[in-house]
């Protein structure tokens, strides 16, 4: 009987509709907060993806297997995959990363932070906070902004920062020529929206 359970394991439900549905059901404003570096880019706070999993999955239904890549030079390369034990639901395996060393920085936070962008990532293929990935809203769960991040008028991006700009730029262009940069939004011209829409970065917003 029990060769004959191990060659024929028990097949597992997929996630279903309804799941689905409430998987990627909205959260109120207070779950969303500006990114911890790039604060032009809004995050979902770790404590409602975990009560999220816990709501459809149950409590101790769900685990995140995670080991350590990197650990040097003070920062922290961790890979994980989110996983369901009672459903037929594949992820791929997430990378997280964080300093652990600096001013006010504890190992265990670095680590621990690592971890917290693993599952977050993981969350996004579940569709948990599918608006926010799509750019809807705003750090301050304002869903009117379209994707627009609230930031301090930095002007017109000028020729001598376009190589700077370029190099940690998010690759959206928005309505009037309108980009994000360094917590600043600049305004482009047309032969600068013309040469940044023919890089590889360039998507669509």
């Amino acid at each position: 009987m029990a060769n004959e359970m191990l060659d024929h394991p028990v097949k597992l439900p997929p996630v279903s509709l309804e799941m689905r549905e409430k998987l990627r059901a909205g959260f109120p404003d207070e779950a969303y907060k500006a990114h911890e570096n790039k604060t032009y880019l809004t995050t979902l706070k770790a404590a409602y993806v975990m009560e999220r999993l816990n709501d459809v999955f149950g409590i101790g239904r769900w685990t995140l297997n995670h080991k350590v890549e990197i650990a040097e030079n003070g920062y922290v390369l961790m890979s994980g995959r989110l996983e369901t034990l009672d459903y037929d639901c594949h992820i791929p395996r997430q990378y997280g990363g964080h300093k652990t060393q600096g001013t006010g920085v504890e190992l265990a936070d670095g680590y621990k932070s690592a971890i917290t962008d693993i599952l977050s990532k993981s969350a996004s293929y579940l569709e948990i906070g599918i608006e926010m990935f799509k750019g809807n809203i705003s750090p301050s769960g304002d869903k009117n902004q379209q994707g627009k991040p609230k930031a301090k008028d930095g002007g017109t991006l000028t020729k001598e920062q376009v190589p700077e700009f370029y190099k940690s730029w998010n690759g959206k262009i928005y309505k009037g020529g309108t980009v994000y940069w360094n917590d600043l939004r600049y305004k482009l011209t047309d032969d600068q929206v013309d040469w940044l829409q023919g890089k590889d970065k360039y998507r669509e917003s």
